[in-house]
């Protein structure tokens, strides 16, 4: 059971990284993020914000993986 929350986790990372890459590439979704004070294309500085999103995600999605026994199993 727990192994499923931590794949159900891991598939939600990758999908809102997938959202910010797209935010970053200028596809126009500012509507759906930050409460839509954005709406259409994100502006540069919150182009350097949505990558730092991802790093953070990513970082989340890491150590869940580790502490879970998926990535770097012992």
């Amino acid at each position: 059971m727990a192994m499923n929350a931590v794949v159900l986790f891991e598939i939600s990372i990758v999908i809102f990284v997938l959202f910010h890459l797209g935010l970053i590439a200028g596809l126009p979704w500012g509507k759906a993020a930050m409460g839509g004070k954005f709406p259409g294309v994100y502006p540069p500085k919150m182009r350097v914000a949505a990558f730092v999103n991802i790093l953070i995600l990513t970082l989340q999605g890491g150590i869940v993986a580790v502490r879970a026994g998926i990535l770097l199993p012992e």
